[in-house]
């Protein structure tokens, strides 16, 4: 939307149009960047990984959404990996292309930064939980996010989380061994506030 229909028109020509099936690799960290990635449609899980293969994540983006843009904008290889948590449509456009949309479009820098802005708040907002909220805490925070993002209305009025979770992949997001994230969900199970039906939460 922040872009005239001819530049719209040239970036569609030069970019790359791919639907991902769920749980499919879309940037994996220590790639070149030769993207950067607009999220039409569908979710993504942007993550970290250490060397002993335990992972963080650090957001969960609905589309429409930018990510790999800083790689993109820096020309620095990735330092996170991107995955979609469901069918997820993404538009990849050249790091050279979407270095000149920034320098040559005034209103397209304007909407990216405050975007990248938002994603920061965002990561601090998580550090901080990460670093002062208990595993329950941080468990239902994960929740509510997921809930914000895939969550729909039932009639008996509660919310239900459209994507399958297992307990691996959400003590995945919150940096936590599955013992202790299966120890917070009983405790949230226990009160009424979780039940799981049909592999949904």
């Amino acid at each position: 939307a922040a872009l005239d229909s001819k530049s719209l028109e040239t970036v569609m020509g030069l970019s790359k149009l791919t639907v991902y099936r769920p749980k499919r690799t879309v940037v994996r960290a220590g790639e070149e960047p030769r993207y950067a990635h607009l999220l039409l449609d569908g979710t993504v899980r942007v993550f970290h990984r250490n060397d002993t293969g335990e992972e963080l994540t650090t957001l969960l983006l609905t589309g429409p959404a930018v990510f790999n843009d800083n790689s993109a904008l820096t020309d620095s290889a990735t330092d996170e990996s991107v995955v979609t948590l469901e069918r997820s449509t993404v538009l990849s456009v050249p790091a050279e292309v979407f270095r000149r949309l920034v320098t040559l479009r005034p209103q397209f820098n304007e909407v990216l930064v405050k975007d990248q802005a938002a994603r920061a708040c965002i990561a601090t907002d998580l550090g901080r939980r990460l670093a002062f909220n208990d595993i329950d805490t941080r468990l239902a925070n994960l929740l509510l996010d997921y809930a914000a993002l895939v969550g729909t209305q039932t009639t008996e009025g509660n919310i239900r989380l459209m994507l399958p979770f297992s307990q691996q992949s959400m003590a995945n997001d919150l940096g936590a061994s599955r013992k202790s994230l299966n120890r917070a969900l009983e405790r949230l199970r226990d009160i009424g506030a979780v039940v799981k039906s049909q592999a949904r939460y």
